[in-house]
């Protein structure tokens, strides 16, 4: 294929981004009852709901850090998904990246003219927003994969960051607002495990496609 990204290295990718997803529903939140333990979905539904976080510059801002990592995490997939050389299943992932970032879907009362609550609104615009991610990086992905590799690491990175601050300031919230004992869940140490993961593959890979380029340069 005439992309710098390999086939083999391009689906590790794909499944442990798919992974990465599955780790964000898992508990990132422990608690002895079950309706505080909380995936971080749940867990940015569960803050949107306190008055501090309603009445946070931004409003919702915590909410909004622990809902940007499923549109990082579509944009990996798109990103990726359009280095396979089969058409097909860049469509499929596609597909999954659009499913990821519909999951944000807010309420019919968002809709048509951003109606509803405060959630509401937040999650309808991140719906919109990730929507355009998606299509961007659809349509750029071949024209900026000469640039994959380090535009990966930082949306990689910046999710990560994105994700533990959300993360750290509900956990304040509930711990110093609401006087829970909660523990980090499974979840959360799998999402950044698996994050580190996908620095780790698109490094190597990186490395990997400038050693070739060398090697090609000093053949006579």
């Amino acid at each position: 294929m005439n992309s710098p990204y390999r086939t083999l290295p391009a689906w590790l990718v794909l499944v442990v981004a798919l992974g990465a997803v599955i780790a964000y529903h898992m508990p990132w939140h422990v608690h002895p009852a079950a309706a505080f333990s909380n995936n971080a979905f749940d867990l940015a539904e569960f803050a949107s709901l306190h008055p501090d976080v309603r009445n946070e510059s931004p409003k919702l801002f915590t909410t909004l850090l622990l809902r940007l990592p499923l549109i990082f995490l579509g944009m990996v997939i798109t990103l990726t998904a359009v280095q396979l050389s089969d058409v097909r299943w860049q469509w499929i992932w596609i597909g999954v990246a659009l499913l990821i970032v519909l999951r944000l879907n807010p309420p019919r009362v968002f809709y048509p003219f951003g109606g509803g609550s405060i959630n509401d609104q937040q999650l309808g615009y991140l719906t919109i927003a990730g929507l355009i991610a998606i299509m961007f990086s659809w349509g750029a992905g071949r024209w900026l994969s000469g640039l994959y590799h380090p535009l990966m690491i930082v949306i990689v990175a910046v999710m990560l960051g994105v994700a533990l601050n959300g993360y750290a300031r509900a956990t304040d919230l509930l711990q110093n607002k609401l006087a829970l004992q909660i523990d980090a869940g499974g979840g959360l140490f799998l999402f950044v495990f698996l994050g580190l993961v996908l620095i780790g593959l698109v490094l190597w890979d990186g490395v990997y496609n400038w050693r070739r380029r060398q090697r090609a340069k000093a053949l006579p």
